[in-house]
């Protein structure tokens, strides 16, 4: 039987477990345990089709991987598909190798721009791969870290290529690599797009707080901005943040933060910041929970 098939039905079963437990107890059953650990360490492959696009995944790339993009990533490709228009200026801040650039640029079309910004330079000559192989041709790649400064940074590396951090990673750490760290504010400065900026993925593993204060200019002046970010307390607060002074930021700038529900894929609106704070704490928050923000 064809591997990539044999990781679709096993995944089935077990998504289609989880969805009928509610997410909870699923792995306390022996055999979801081998499924799980099995695929996970010996159903790998190298490349795979998301969201329309062929992906590369390189060494790293596990089979389950695709399935948690089938999973997790989908909620956000939902948000993507309705938020984002053919023709807008995106930006992608921890583009990784490429799953929601490809998309993105696959959604603004050829009348678009997607600036994908990815400082680690296995992912990042990944990422250039995969914008390749789908033959988009408007796609700006930038090997840069984003944060709220400029110059020259450690990156702290990860056995799992997708959790580098700009701080050093005390159970995860894998090596260590200098790279160029830029601002929105400061890479945008010089044209005219900040403020035709309608869409901004982030994904940074906790510096997400960083990255928005790198872009003052563009969130006060930038009236029709969108963002959507991967909101971990825990990692907020590695990063030296609390999470509380994060989100109300983002309301200074009068935005509207929804969460996003992952069973049904839909924003929920919730007026009260503290309130965002109890339902990550009440759900199992080792992926993070999802925001949306607009005005």
């Amino acid at each position: 039987m064809n591997k990539m098939l044999i990781i679709k039905t096993l995944f089935y079963f077990y998504k289609k477990g989880k969805n009928l437990l509610g997410g909870k107890g699923l792995t306390k059953y022996s055999f979801v345990r081998k499924v799980k650990n099995y695929s996970s360490s010996n159903l790998q492959t190298d490349h795979a089709e998301v969201f329309g696009n062929k992906l590369i995944l390189g060494k790293k790339g596990l089979a389950l991987a695709v399935s948690h993009y089938d999973e997790y990533e989908e909620s956000e490709a939902k948000i993507m598909e309705e938020k984002i228009k053919v023709g807008s200026i995106v930006v992608d801040v921890g583009a990784n190798i490429g799953l929601h650039t490809l998309n993105m640029a696959r959604i603004v079309g050829n009348t678009g721009r997607v600036f994908a910004f990815e400082p680690d330079p296995s992912n990042f000559e990944i990422l250039g791969e995969n914008v390749k192989i789908n033959n988009y041709q408007n796609i700006i790649l930038e090997e840069k870290a984003v944060g709220d400064k400029h110059g020259r940074v450690t990156l702290y590396q990860s056995d799992h290529p997708g959790n580098h951090r700009l701080f050093p990673q005390t159970k995860q750490a894998k090596g260590e690599v200098e790279v160029e760290l830029t601002s929105l504010d400061k890479y945008f400065i010089d044209s005219n797009l900040a403020e035709k900026i309608n869409f901004i993925k982030i994904d940074v593993e906790g510096l997400e707080f960083s990255v928005l204060k790198g872009m003052k200019n563009i969130l006060k002046n930038n009236k029709k901005i969108k963002i959507l970010f991967e909101f971990m307390p825990k990692n907020t607060m590695e990063a030296g943040f609390t999470p509380i002074e994060l989100l109300n930021y983002l309301t200074s700038y009068d935005f509207k933060l929804f969460c996003i529900d992952e069973s049904t894929k839909k924003l929920l609106h919730v007026s009260n910041n503290e309130e965002i704070l109890k339902l990550c704490s009440s759900t199992n928050n080792t992926i993070g929970r999802n925001l949306f923000c607009e005005k």
